[in-house]
């Protein structure tokens, strides 16, 4: 088992990666004391596929008090945030009660934004089950739900008091969902000059394609480290913690016109193609680095094209992006593992990029 330290000026947590089932139990019996004090929240189809082990685990630690939902980037609202609210009035949580999320990152999201507001705040911890989340989200401390078709326009900064991460989850994802994660993942290789990620997703993308636990849990091991290392600098996100959005300004255009029917990795991978041309013009980056991505991205059956039937829209979702100021803001790169942050780029630019690296050709 690994464990890594994210140290924050409030309150440290650490993250556990195994592929033991059975540790997690362990795990969080050490860290609750109070059998009644816990109430666990499942995604569906993560309690349909583990529903033995979870059950179990789940009178382990919190008695019955158990909410499964249906759980999907469309239903990321307000609407299921009162689900939560409401599941744990019902069951008299108080203040030291401590909520425990199983499922991807929208359910993480969610949970954590419950966490940060019911009663001015309590406890979770994070056992995430699906790739992106056992990458990234599941740390880093930004909880949050959508609003008026913005992406995470509502959140906040709230840590978990740990994350739990099972690569077993990941044999039973839907081909999809498992590529999907893999998006996130050639993003991080980017962003990575320490652990040579990228020659590591090359090296072994056969293995990345059969889900070797061994393979994937080093994987997740670097992401997590690259994701602790710009968090711990700049836990806000208000400089150097952009990086983390390479790929993302024009990848959540695409999910939001797309009406979530891109999935998230995706488009971050089809975002990545245009940062890496853009750095390309912009930086001088080596072409290399693009042709290195969309290859595996082909390997791996990520799109490395999508049809656009109106720029304009698009345009006007990239505006919305939080990171955007009164000009649209990418962070590109100057070379791996070496990224500008808030980077002005024009409309035209970004129509003139998708036109030539993503656009499907008519």
């Amino acid at each position: 088992m690994n464990i890594i330290e994210v140290t924050n000026k409030n309150e440290d947590y650490k993250i556990y990666i195994t592929n033991k089932k059975e540790k997690i139990i362990d795990i969080l019996k050490n860290y609750i004391s109070l059998k009644n004090n816990s109430y666990v929240i499942i995604d569906k189809n993560v309690y349909e596929n583990h529903m033995k082990s979870l059950s179990n685990m789940a009178k382990e630690i919190s008695s019955n008090k158990i909410l499964v939902l249906s759980i999907d980037e469309k239903r990321k609202n307000y609407s299921t945030i009162e689900k939560i609210y409401k599941f744990l009035i019902d069951n008299n949580c108080k203040r030291e009660g401590i909520l425990i999320s199983i499922g991807g990152g929208v359910l993480g999201d969610l949970v954590g934004m419950a966490a940060s507001t019911y009663m001015r705040g309590i406890k979770y911890i994070n056992i995430p089950t699906t790739v992106i989340s056992q990458s990234d989200s599941s740390i880093g401390g930004k909880v949050g739900y959508n609003f008026d078709n913005i992406k995470n326009a509502i959140g906040a900064f709230y840590n978990p008091s740990m994350a739990v991460i099972n690569v077993n989850f990941l044999n039973t994802l839907k081909d999809e969902q498992y590529i999907n994660g893999l998006g996130e993942i050639i993003k991080y290789s980017f962003l990575d000059n320490k652990h040579n990620l990228l020659e590591y997703l090359v090296e072994n993308r056969e293995k990345i394609k059969n889900r070797d636990e061994d393979i994937l849990s080093n994987i997740l091991k670097i992401c997590l480290l690259i994701k602790k290392d710009y968090v711990q600098k700049d836990f806000k996100d208000g400089g150097i913690r952009n990086s983390l959005n390479l790929g993302h300004t024009i990848g959540h255009g695409i999910e939001v016109i797309k009406n979530y029917e891109i999935l998230h990795g995706e488009a971050v991978a089809l975002g990545l193609l245009c940062a890496l041309k853009l750095s390309s013009k912009k930086f001088g980056l080596s072409l290399e680095f693009y042709y290195k991505a969309k290859e595996l991205m082909e390997y791996f059956n990520l799109k490395t094209s999508i049809d656009f039937k109106d720029f304009n829209i698009l345009i006007e979702k990239i505006k919305k992006d939080k990171k955007n100021d009164n000009k649209i803001r990418f962070v590109l790169l100057k070379n791996i593992g070496e990224p500008i942050v808030k980077v002005s780029i024009t409309e035209e630019e970004i129509v003139d990029v998708i036109k030539e690296t993503i656009k499907e050709n008519e």
